[in-house]
């Protein structure tokens, strides 16, 4: 019996945490470090790797009391995995590394050093070079003496921290210079492994300046690129570059003319054949434009006219048409001119933007016009005018006489006004309400607003109790010839 007892102690001892996925939520958020051994009891290489785990925590509890390593038993649980084992590491409460390496105890406490490394480490000045080839990004600050440590190591901490990963590191090193630091970027080409393109920085005063540096400088050759992107681009004073292909390696001609232009020409990339882009209205919308299979575009610093190349896809023609681009040698395509604000309450919206206005956890309020159809707008901007101290409802307008629109819905009158209601996102015409007219009227604009506003105007009000308009909502996109025939009838 006391054999038994003592064998059941040393089983306990011996074994990892089990959690199911609500708890280890809890746990990954409440700590600053957290491993997850995700696995399943008929898999034979979770078998193999538990008793390493085991081992593991019973040896890094000693090491780091504050890191805990538990197990999440996925043979009952909806995972969201559909192989195992998986250990994940989580770092402030996200995912920052899951380990991919041999099943030894030796193996993974290696790897626990490189996730659990100081955000801004000190080396020598030796160290780079290994340090280059280890690391997708590595950013090597030199400070010119240990006063300038002082004076901006927590904010460069701060600036640098939402760049943090474990494939781009930071470091930093102390050498007598002629200005307060030197940053030294080192990046990795993702077309060719093996090459490294290298930029410095030398500057007194970081500033906000270290950001526009660093996102300059950490998306060689490009990055993925999303509408959201669009406002945040507008604030920094460099063009960049949207390479709109069906597979990545297909943006490969524009390797050259990137890292030719790295830091003054940022670099972006749409998957047309990801079914994340495909299916929104940002993706058909793209599609219905650029119907080539290969389309490059360069978006100016100051403002929304572009350049498109739609020549040939080789990497010496169109390295020699971003150069007469950047060096305005050639007149700009425009598809659609800078965007000027008819009113400053009311957001002019275009394919690009338009998924992320109208998905906010609010009522959108939104009008519909052709530049030469737009008697009604004053109505408009007067309701915005009247509700625009209530933080929930948000009125935008969208101009479908331009190209670089959101087309994918059919209107029974132009111009016309729809309501995306904060509790359901889906339109409501103006045109299919009212007294049935659709005729545009102040009135009626007025009652239509007010009595579909009901999720921001009062969330508990009695209008929930309405019944719902029809609406008309397509989900394949109509073409712009589609909308020029129906301007042509009116």
């Amino acid at each position: 019996m006391i054999i038994l007892i003592l064998s059941i102690l040393f089983y306990q001892c011996n074994s990892l945490r089990v959690y199911d996925q609500t708890s280890v939520d809890g746990l990954i958020q409440n700590n600053s470090y957290a491993i997850v051994f995700y696995s399943v009891s008929w898999c034979m290489h979770c078998k193999e790797l538990k008793p390493v785990m085991e081992q593991l925590e019973i040896e890094e509890k000693a090491i780091h009391p504050e890191l805990p390593i538990v197990n999440v038993d996925c043979s009952n649980n909806d995972c969201n995995y559909n192989q195992f084992p998986i250990v994940n590491f989580y770092r402030e409460g996200i995912l920052f590394s899951s380990f991919d390496g041999q099943k030894k105890v030796s193996t993974l406490q290696r790897w626990i050093v490189r996730c659990m490394s100081d955000l801004l480490s000190k080396i020598d000045e030796d160290d780079i070079e290994d340090l280059q080839y280890e690391n997708d990004v590595l950013i090597a600050i030199q400070f010119s003496n240990e006063s300038v440590v002082k004076t901006n190591f927590n904010f460069l901490e701060r600036v640098l921290k939402p760049y943090f990963t474990e494939r781009t590191k930071f470091v930093y090193y102390i050498k007598s210079y002629e200005k307060d630091m030197k940053i030294n970027s080192y990046v990795r080409s993702v077309f060719d492994p093996t090459h490294y393109v290298k930029k410095t920085l030398s500057i007194n005063d970081v500033g906000d300046y270290l950001k526009f540096y660093l996102i300059q400088h950490m998306t060689y050759p490009y990055t993925k690129y999303s509408p959201e992107l669009e406002n945040k681009m507008r604030l920094y004073e460099a063009h960049y570059l949207i390479v709109y292909a069906t597979e990545f390696n297909e943006g490969i001609v524009s390797a050259k003319a990137l890292e030719k232009y790295w830091g003054k020409l940022l670099g972006f990339y749409v998957a047309l054949g990801s079914n994340n882009v495909g299916e929104s209205i940002y993706g058909k919308n793209i599609q219905r434009m650029f119907p080539q299979t290969n389309h490059i575009r360069i978006i100016t610093s100051n403002e929304r006219i572009v350049y498109e190349y739609f020549g040939n896809w080789d990497e010496t023609s169109v390295s020699e048409w971003v150069d007469q681009v950047m060096n305005n040698q050639i007149k700009p395509t425009i598809r659609s001119s800078k965007i000027t604000q008819q009113d400053p309450l009311i957001n002019e919206l275009t394919a690009d933007t338009f998924d992320r206005f109208i998905n906010q956890d609010k009522d959108i309020c939104l009008y519909v016009y052709h530049r030469r159809l737009s008697s009604s707008f004053s109505y408009f901007a007067k309701n915005a005018k009247a509700l625009e101290k209530i933080p929930t409802i948000q009125f935008g307008s969208i101009d479908i006489s331009t190209e670089d629109v959101m087309v994918n819905m059919t209107f029974r009158i132009m111009p016309t006004i729809l309501m995306f209601r904060g509790n359901d996102h889906k339109p409501i015409e103006i045109s299919s309400d009212g007294d049935g007219n659709g005729d545009g009227s102040e009135k009626e604009i007025n009652q239509f607003i007010r009595k579909n506003a009901f999720y921001s105007i009062n969330k508990l009000s009695m209008y929930n109790l309405f019944e719902t308009p029809n609406h008309s909502y397509h989900k394949e996109s109509y073409p712009l010839e589609h909308y020029k025939s129906q301007l042509k009838e009116l």
